[in-house]
């Protein structure tokens, strides 16, 4: 007889957003394609961090200068932060200062 095992559902990734919605916490219309590019790859870098954080830190913390120059706002900076927050339970910017306090 084979039984069967119930299992947890896998975990959400967020993707590019479709033409009706947007999956990450960014204001699409004010950055162009390159920087929604730079922007996306780093919240998923950070998601991936979460998942793994015996991966190398240094990329991470090198894709999160390239958000800062994009995101060069405070005020959108925790913007973003906190609505990321509420969709993954993941902190941009504690997360980036261990990582900073780490590697020191």
């Amino acid at each position: 007889m084979i039984r069967k095992v119930k299992s947890s559902p896998p975990r959400k990734r967020w993707a590019l957003p479709l033409a009706t919605e947007a999956a990450y916490p960014i204001d699409y219309d004010a950055y162009d394609t390159q920087e929604i590019i730079v922007l996306v790859e780093f919240l998923a870098a950070l998601e991936d961090f979460h998942e793994n954080p015996s991966m190398p830190h240094e990329p991470l913390l090198e894709q999160y200068k390239h958000f800062r120059n994009i995101i060069n706002n405070q005020a959108e900076e925790k913007r973003i932060d906190n609505a990321f927050y509420k969709q993954t339970g993941i902190r941009i910017y504690q997360t980036m200062q261990a990582l900073k306090e780490h590697t020191a």
